[in-house]
């Protein structure tokens, strides 16, 4: 529970640094993101491991295929019927919400093995429903040293830049402290893709891609 905090504490601060100094908005952090994102990582509820399939992330990035807002049966059929309650590491239901992450094993990929990683790490995902629409998607590595995670989001720019649909371009990365957040954006109703390196206050670095809508990612509609 100590260590739960201490990430909900340094990304509140991350949060109210970035949104000082975010460029099209793409570097502030939502409360909700926030907690979501904590609740990703080292949790004693979690169960071992099953690995599942991931989605083909890849195609959603390059192409704009459906995947946000889709239900839960078409995330089913993505992951091969491996998305399931019973496959989750963590499974937490909520009201309308639903938070669960699953094992995609230990790799030296991501992103269905377009973005390299610098050696094999254990990497997780994690999805988040809203009233029966998948409304975020991560994919995190743990414990990654820092020159490694500097390496991967260069490796994410380098992987995606100029290949993605028409108006998305590079938003200016975001750096505070250890945190750096680097990406792509379009409109407010359009997709935001980013990689984002991070620490936990323990010392442990991680890195994790990130895919919502602009717009919801930074509760915009609740701005107004």
């Amino acid at each position: 529970m100590k260590k739960i905090l201490a990430i909900l504490a340094s990304l509140a601060i991350s949060a109210a640094a970035l949104t000082a100094c975010s460029d099209k908005g793409s570097s502030s952090q939502s409360d909700t993101a926030s907690a979501f994102q904590a609740q990703a990582g080292d949790s004693e509820a979690e169960k071992p491991a099953v690995v599942v399939k991931e989605p083909d992330i890849k195609s959603v990035i390059t192409s704009g295929a459906e995947f946000i807002n889709i239900s839960n049966d078409k995330l089913l059929e993505a992951t091969d019927g491996t998305f399931t309650k019973e496959n989750a590491m963590v499974y937490d239901e909520n009201d309308n919400e639903v938070y669960a992450k699953y094992s995609l094993g230990k790799s030296d990929s991501i992103l269905n093995g377009t973005v390299k990683l610098p050696a094999e790490y254990e990497v997780t995902t994690t999805v988040n429903f809203v009233k029966g629409k998948l409304k975020k998607y991560t994919e995190r590595v743990e414990n990654v040293t820092e020159e490694d995670a500097d390496q991967i989001l260069d490796n994410f720019i380098a992987a995606y830049d100029g290949k993605l649909p028409d108006g998305y371009t590079q938003f200016k990365p975001v750096e505070h402290g250890k945190h750096k957040e680097v990406g792509f954006s379009k409109t407010v109703n359009d997709l935001v893709i980013s990689v984002t390196k991070d620490d936990n206050l323990d010392g442990e670095i991680y890195v994790y891609f990130n895919i919502e809508i602009y717009a919801e990612r930074y509760q915009m509609d609740k701005a107004k």
